[in-house]
């Protein structure tokens, strides 16, 4: 057995066991060097390579060439790495059906705590759809913005927030179907624990514990195939229809004249009655310069931002 054979070993056994969650940043490339590198410690060359390119994500990131640049990188190792992204892009691909983007990225990355794509070009960063579209994003998406910083904390005092570590809290994103729901639960558990059902509404393609109680209460629906689709963004005014739905669960009907808004005639039918409802009740406003922007995205700052108000209520 070679001197380091013992501790490759331990290495495997520990992944086996535990996965990666366990591991350090050089511990993961170290484990990943073993199968390019049969016979050298790759400890030193992990964190090398941690040196020179900042992060785990940078070193996977790095063009083929920079990473023959690190001492003890050779041909079969710089190709692994790269291999990873890419392959990590196919699988992605592979199980969901969707496409990542249609235009070349610099680079690219998965965020699995807020179950999201990510990619820049340019200098800019974009978050990826999943279905080949692309929107240029913050730098600090993950900040709240100024205006929703006492907000955000006064909502977490509540329990109102999406259950990712910080730094991953997608505040400037817009806000997904299933995160939605997860906000709806814990307000009504801040305000009112008893309005939530013992049942739930399943979905064929949602599990989720929070999603099937909101659905249960027929505040969310599905589509026509039965699916709930969890990962699509919520438009301003399906929001603003969601939150009707929660309101009258909560305090029951409530009646609302027409918001003049310069933009009304671009509002669905469908969700006029519950825009102006909730412009009445003080949950949802409109964007400023006197428009509602219907089918703008919802961010998720915004949304925390109403279901904050939906517990102040006072009927």
């Amino acid at each position: 057995m070679g001197l380091h054979d013992g501790h490759r070993q331990r290495m495997k056994e520990r992944f086996a066991r535990h996965g990666l969650d366990s591991f350090a940043e050089h511990e993961v490339l170290e484990l990943l060097l073993y199968y390019a590198i049969p016979r050298a410690d790759t400890n030193p060359i992990a964190h090398r390579l941690l040196e020179r390119f900042g992060s785990l994500s940078g070193v996977l990131e790095a063009a083929p060439d920079e990473l023959l640049k690190i001492d003890g990188m050779g041909d079969a190792a710089a190709q692994l790495l790269c291999l990873i992204p890419q392959l990590e892009r196919r699988h992605f691909i592979d199980r969901s059906g969707k496409e990542i983007a249609q235009q070349q990225l610099d680079s690219l990355s998965y965020n699995r705590f807020n179950s999201r794509w990510f990619g820049r070009r340019d200098d800019k960063n974009y978050l990826l759809d999943g279905h080949g579209g692309e929107s240029v994003i913050p730098y600090n998406w993950f900040e709240p913005s100024q205006w929703a910083e006492e907000t955000v904390q006064q909502a977490a005092a509540l329990g109102i927030e999406l259950p990712y570590l910080s730094g991953h809290q997608p505040y400037r994103l817009n806000i997904r179907r299933d995160e939605f729901c997860t906000l709806a639960v814990q307000m009504l558990r801040a305000a009112d624990p008893d309005k939530l059902p013992q049942t739930e509404r399943a979905f064929p393609d949602c599990e989720d514990a929070d999603v099937m109680r909101i659905a249960a209460l027929g505040i969310v629906n599905g589509y026509e195939d039965g699916t709930f689709q969890p990962d699509r963004n919520i438009s301003r005014e399906e929001a603003a229809v969601i939150l009707h739905r929660l309101y009258r669960v909560m305090y029951g009907e409530i009646t609302a004249d027409p918001v003049r808004y310069d933009d009304d005639s671009s509002i669905g039918l469908w969700a006029k009655e519950s825009v102006y409802a909730m412009w009445q009740a003080g949950v949802m406003q409109g964007e400023g310069q006197n428009q509602f922007h219907p089918e703008n995205g919802y961010t998720c700052e915004q949304a925390i931002a109403t279901m904050l108000r939906m517990t102040m209520i006072e009927v």
